[in-house]
């Protein structure tokens, strides 16, 4: 993943960078010399930053679903 790309910071979650669509749609990985290919190291790396971001999203979700019950 490129470092150069710009995040938006998540704000109920300090610390944590949002995954932005640009960095999935851009995202490639190195072959190795040793095996065919990508590069477990760059796969792991990326699908941890996914996951990071659909925890923020179910974040996100679960409080906005208890702010519309709470005005219902």
């Amino acid at each position: 993943m490129s470092g150069d790309s710009i995040k938006a910071r998540h704000g109920s979650v300090p610390g944590v960078d949002r995954l932005t669509v640009a960095e999935v749609m851009k995202a490639s990985f190195a072959t190795t010399r040793l095996a065919t290919g990508h590069s477990i190291e760059q796969v792991d790396q990326f699908l941890d930053g996914v996951a990071e971001e659909i925890a923020v999203l179910t974040v996100e979700r679960d409080e906005a679903r208890r702010e519309r019950d709470a005005l219902r």
